[in-house]
């Protein structure tokens, strides 16, 4: 999307310059300049200028003051930071330790709003559906905030409640953030390769999910639905009568959330039996189902009175498909062998390869790190240190991994954090054997290569199916001159602009001339001739020293401008 394109509103153009003008106080004025904002938002450049460096800013790295920026910004932008900090496959260490830390806590805001907002997206007043109604939230986040409630059968419940106008900050956020994304990927050709672009629709397909309470009610039920099988699992129900995009009502769970199992008296909790209960409970989600819980620290497990283990708050969820659960069990296989020529396919099955990356460095990279890891027992492995190493090397040569494919190895290695946490010798070998086996057994099992046939014979027989409707309806396209070929240039419109810029200059430049020729004919218009010397006689009327004075005036003004507008340019 081009800056030109969104709608030139007064609250548009005073986000973006407060954006560039928070930029700029950080340290990052290079930045705004290199992406030509101030040649769409009036007064910029000035205001640039006058920009003084925050007061202890300089002594921060700039992963820390970029993280700065984030939290002034507020909401979409906090959230951004969020995201990138789930992407250590296009994001430097330094930048994704400052962006973890960044923290959607707001101050909340009056239970008396809230009332009133469930009564507008329910269409009830919130006496009639809660006996009780807790005023102190017990979550306060940028979108929303959470209130414990009971309901009129006496059912204790916890309400989440979007904050009033959030839809309409966060797209108008959403809408910059893609132009900035376009400006980056056009002015700033060393950040091309992290994929500004693809990042923010990503984002903004994350937002959108978020911002629809009716897909975290879907995803908690399907959820619960999944994990039926395991006896001493519990989610939370979804009371669907209270479910709108803007309201979500959910039982309410009580228990200890497994990051204070300290506070409990000694011997209370089986911590071996329980840290089986959590690594089946993952292994089951990443390698069976396929549907996993991306965000699963401590705060979002507990431990019931009845000993189950509550798993809550499913805002952030993955998904692997079943050709990315075929191609994990590969590359656990050939792990176990050492053979990185079939971990290299499996990268190119992603479509991870871009145009940097280099076959043969990132095979002779791949090798030394699997060559420092291989051997180690897996007790003594460090989980988080060899996944950061993996997707270091991903990104040194810029490979490019689906992201629900990143966000499977971080739940992993949170969850073998929490694992190890509760028992040190908990062996996640011998917890991944079983489900493995699985993967690699519905692999090559003839029932599955049977249906793959089987998919692959109709998709097959489709095409030829199609086939002749399709060559005819191309020959009609020829026939009657409708099929047209779609040329796109790119990197041109820099060239295109300065053509442009230039050829006004120079049509400036001759209407400065023209006005100066003839406003100097007017004046002597009315010259005297002596001897053989044409001296020059103020007209004879003032309507002519009126009219010549005037046409210099103007071609002083605009000559000053023009002038004013190059050096600014910087271009002579």
């Amino acid at each position: 999307m081009s800056i030109l394109s969104i709608p030139r509103t007064l609250n548009s153009m005073k986000r973006l310059r407060q954006i560039a003008t928070i930029l700029a106080r950080h340290g990052f004025s290079h930045f705004v300049s290199r992406l030509h904002l101030s040649e769409h938002i009036p007064g910029l450049g000035r205001l640039m200028l006058h920009t003084e460096f925050s007061a202890g800013s300089e002594e921060l790295s700039a992963a820390k003051r970029l993280a700065r920026v984030f939290e002034e910004l507020g909401a979409t932008f906090i959230k951004f930071g969020q995201l990138l900090s789930t992407r250590p496959d296009l994001v430097r260490e330094d930048f994704l330790a400052a962006f973890a830390q960044l923290q959607d806590s707001v101050d909340p805001l009056p239970a008396e709003l809230m009332r009133k907002t469930v009564r507008e997206h329910l269409g009830i007043d919130a006496e009639e559906i809660f006996r009780e109604f807790e005023d102190k939230p017990i979550a306060s986040g940028s979108i929303g905030q959470v209130h414990k409630a009971t309901l009129a059968d006496g059912t204790p419940v916890v309400i989440k409640i979007k904050r009033p106008d959030t839809d309409t900050r966060v797209r108008d956020d959403l809408e910059l953030l893609e132009i900035l994304a376009g400006l980056i990927e056009k002015y700033l050709p060393e950040l091309k390769v992290l994929r500004p672009r693809m990042v923010v629709e990503e984002f903004s397909r994350c937002m959108e999910r978020e911002l629809d309470f009716v897909g975290e009610a879907s995803y908690t039920e399907k959820f619960s639905a999944l994990l039926t099988a395991e006896e001493n699992i519990k989610c939370p129900l979804v009371y669907w009568d209270f479910v709108t995009r803007d309201t979500l009502v959910l039982e309410r769970i009580e228990g200890t959330s497994l990051g204070k199992l300290n506070s409990l008296p000694a011997g209370a909790v089986d911590r071996e039996e329980l840290a089986g209960v959590v690594g089946r409970c993952f292994m089951r989600q990443f390698f069976v189902t396929g549907f996993f819980h991306a965000d699963p620290h401590p705060g979002n497990m507990l431990l019931t009175p009845e000993g189950r283990l509550a798993l809550i708050d499913f805002g952030q969820m993955g998904h692997l498909s079943d050709d990315m659960r075929r191609q994990l069990g590969v590359s656990l296989l050939a792990l176990s062998q050492g053979d990185t020529d079939i971990i290299v396919d499996i990268y190119a099955d992603l479509g991870g390869f871009t145009e940097k990356t280099d076959l043969r460095e990132f095979r002779l990279e791949l090798r030394a790190l699997i060559d420092r890891y291989y051997g180690v027992p897996i007790d003594r492995l460090d989980l988080a240190q060899a996944f950061q190493d993996s997707l270091a090397v991903a990104r040194n040569n810029g490979l490019l991994l689906p992201r629900d494919f990143v966000l499977l190895g971080k739940s992993f290695v949170t969850v073998m954090g929490v694992v190890r946490a509760l028992d040190n010798s908990f062996r996640i070998d011998e917890a991944l054997k079983p489900f493995s086996r699985k993967i690699l057994g519905d692999l090559f099992s003839p029932g599955s290569s049977a249906r793959k046939f089987g998919f692959f014979l109709y998709r097959l027989i489709s095409l030829i199916r199609r086939a002749p409707e399709d060559m005819r309806d191309i020959l009609e396209r020829i026939k009657t001159g409708r099929l047209r070929i779609i040329y796109r240039h790119e990197g041109l419109e820099d060239l295109t602009t300065q053509i442009e810029r230039a050829s006004n200059r120079l049509t400036f430049g001759l209407i400065i001339v023209g006005v100066t020729i003839g406003s100097s004919i007017v004046l002597t218009a009315g010259s005297n001739t002596l001897g053989h010397r044409s001296l020059p006689v103020i007209g004879e009327t003032p309507l002519s020293v009126l009219f010549s004075g005037l046409g210099f005036g103007v071609a002083t003004v605009m000559g000053l401008w023009l002038a004013w507008s190059i050096l600014r340019g910087k271009r002579f």
